[in-house]
């Protein structure tokens, strides 16, 4: 009698049915369980991500504004001598600060030979005739002082800013200076825009002024009082420190912070000048929002003002 070689045969009741309603929930809720977790774990990198990006970006935003403040700073007081208000720091309290940076852009600096009063239409810059003569070189015999030479040049023809300013009064301000008088004894520079008043003996420049101050979150720029450009958004304070130094280049007061390091910087009513500027530190303060995060950013350098060197 022949027999069968085959076993019984394996329950077939999954492979006619599939999964049980259960086993499908589980399966289910599991593969949403995974699913959550690596939703959450993507948003909370791209979270860490965007947060890093914002911090990257304020701190960069800020460091460059920093390094161009800090380029006019080392360029400061060029070819201006100590009396002259080189460097101006505002100290704004709980406000933020303002800093106003000079240079000379001609070497030629001319004197006013009489007063220069409000309203004035002209400075006279040569008196050769005068009892105590003022400026009277004028080797090329073209009716002008041979220090004015380079400003003529320099205004080939059109109206441009000087700067007139008086030690004695500590006062000074831009006007228009726009064309030349020359004489045989007298000359004079035509000028226009002339606020206040000038005693004899005040100085001409032709220089160039550029002021930062922070509004509105904003840091702006101004070149020879022209407008306002904005340089930098979001910052949100500008603080400023000075460190002012004696003649032998040591600290005033080494065991005397309050003494050395000060806010805020005008020489006019004090007993230092610019060329006293050890170091100015700038400080900038920032904030973004990334999401629902604020992110905080503060950058701070100390510049040194190169041109104390001449003086």
């Amino acid at each position: 009698m022949a027999t069968s070689c085959t076993g019984p045969k394996p329950s077939s009741r999954h492979s006619a049915e599939g999964f049980t309603l259960l086993e499908m929930l589980i399966a289910m809720t599991v593969a949403g369980i995974l699913l959550s977790l690596a939703l959450a774990l993507s948003l909370s990198s791209r979270g860490v991500y965007q947060l890093d990006q914002g911090r990257t970006s304020l701190n960069q935003t800020l460091r460059n504004a920093l390094d161009i403040i800090g380029s006019d700073v080392r360029q400061a007081g060029e070819e201006l001598p100590a009396n002259f208000p080189a460097i101006v720091a505002v100290d704004g309290g709980v406000n933020p600060d303002t800093l106003v940076l000079r240079i000379n852009k001609l070497t030629e600096v001319l004197t006013a030979c009489a007063a220069v009063n409000a309203g004035a239409s002209q400075v006279l810059i040569r008196d050769s005739a005068a009892a105590i003569p003022c400026d009277p070189t004028d080797l090329d015999g073209n009716g002008l002082p041979d220090s004015a030479e380079r400003w003529v040049s320099y205004r080939a023809g059109a109206a441009v800013k000087a700067f007139i300013f008086s030690p004695a009064t500590c006062q000074g301000e831009f006007i228009i200076y726009s064309g030349e008088q020359p004489g045989a004894t007298q000359s004079y520079l035509t000028i226009s825009g002339v606020d206040g008043n000038y005693p004899q003996g005040s100085s001409l420049y032709i220089l160039s002024q550029r002021t930062y101050q922070l509004v509105a979150g904003d840091l702006q720029l101004a070149v020879d009082q022209g407008n306002f450009q904005n340089l930098a958004a979001g910052v949100g304070d500008f603080q400023i420190r000075v460190d002012l130094v004696d003649d032998k280049g040591t600290p005033l007061d080494s065991s005397d912070d309050s003494e050395v390091v000060q806010n805020g910087f005008d020489q006019c009513g004090s007993s230092f000048d610019w060329a006293d500027v050890a170091w100015l530190e700038l400080t900038l303060s920032g904030s973004t929002q990334v999401g629902q995060q604020n992110v905080d950013r503060q950058v701070s350098a100390q510049f040194f003002p190169r041109n104390v060197f001449s003086n």
